[in-house]
């Protein structure tokens, strides 16, 4: 949950502060969920655990990258800057000399934390505006649908267009998700 029961109630719309707590919490909380499975990642510290084939450079599964706390070899602990190295900013962890290790598949083995430390302002933004305009939905029936009378006109709009073009603002955080498959990288796009 990325907003608070106290954020929504804040946020200077008269008609939000009278909502009972318990019903912005479980709103909030659903529709956290929502923006990271548009966005195929969590804008909270996670931790995950991989095990994957032994290369040289190994890009993790779940991005951003924040932190390695473990890394195994065929059950044998590694130690940082010295046995591998971390690049958080690439994602990326690279490791000093793999060739002792005969065995290769399936032999490595880590800790890592991903997600963000601080969410951003923008999905804080997002996740208020889809609060709204989920409110707003449920007052409003049907597709879209625009009459214009003489100088009079209107246009009422399906509220999933809405809640897409708002999510699309997140698009920059899009991740997608990389599965290794027999040595190779298989890219797959989340489409939505």
């Amino acid at each position: 949950m990325y907003l608070t029961v106290k954020d929504i109630k804040n946020s200077r719309v008269a008609s939000l502060t009278e909502l009972p707590d318990s019903f912005i919490e479980k709103r909030l909380i659903d529709l956290s969920k929502v923006i990271d499975e548009y966005c195929n990642t969590t804008f909270k510290p996670t931790q995950a655990e991989w095990k994957t084939d032994l290369r040289l450079k190994v890009r993790t599964l779940k991005k951003p990258l924040i932190s390695v706390e473990e890394v195994k070899v065929l059950d044998e602990a590694l130690v940082e800057d010295e046995d591998y190295y971390v690049y958080p900013e690439k994602n990326l962890i690279e490791f000093e000399d793999i060739s002792r290790y005969k065995k290769r598949k399936k032999a490595l083995n880590f800790k890592y934390t991903y997600g963000y430390v601080e969410v951003p302002a923008i999905v804080k933004e997002v996740l208020l505006e889809l609060f709204k305009d989920s409110l707003e939905s449920a007052n409003t029936v049907g597709k879209i649908k625009s009459e214009q009378w003489e100088d009079y006109s209107y246009t009422l709009s399906d509220s999933t267009e809405t809640t897409q073009n708002i999510l699309s603002r997140l698009d920059r955080f899009i991740e997608d998700e990389e599965e290794i498959v027999e040595g190779k990288n298989k890219i797959r796009a989340m489409l939505l």
